[in-house]
């Protein structure tokens, strides 16, 4: 989860290498749509993705997995420093499978730009991932529940 904190802008490319955001579009393939149609969709998804990543100021990363740490014990849940649990992520992340990517694409607007939801511009994608081989994983009901919960 990225959060915005309140701050100076980030330095701006000059008005002649500044871009604008391309129009929004519907990303991910209508209800009932062949395969052919959301192989179509999906590439069309990811090119626009990719050309809000080009003009953003800035992009932040989330990856759903099939859990999160291998070990359940309830001493684990205890307060532990940042440093601990970045240590504890890098040691089970491996287990697990990415199922879900999510890229956010931040602008800033400047004063007097149109639209009344603040300084910021954000545009999120979401993309599905599936591995293309048979893959062994370790899998997290508790966090399998989470991601179902969240409309994944």
């Amino acid at each position: 989860v990225a959060v915005l904190a309140p701050g100076p802008p980030l330095p701006r490319a000059p008005p002649s290498r500044q871009l604008q955001w391309p129009p929004l579009r519907r990303s991910g393939p209508p209800h009932g749509m062949t395969t052919n149609g959301a192989a179509a969709a999906a590439a069309a998804a990811v090119a626009h993705c990719v050309s809000d990543i080009e003009v953003a100021d800035f992009v932040a990363l989330d990856l759903e997995f099939s859990g999160l740490f291998l070990s359940t014990e309830r001493g684990d849940r205890q307060a532990m420093t940042l440093e601990a649990y970045f240590k504890k992520c890098v040691e089970s992340i491996p287990h697990f499978l990415p199922l879900q990517l999510g890229i956010c694409c931040v602008r800033h607007r400047p004063k007097g730009c149109a639209g009344d939801g603040g300084p910021w511009e954000l545009r999120a994608h979401e993309f599905n991932l599936w591995p293309s081989d048979r893959r062994l994983f370790t899998s997290d009901l508790q966090s399998l529940r989470f991601i179902r919960a969240h409309g994944f």
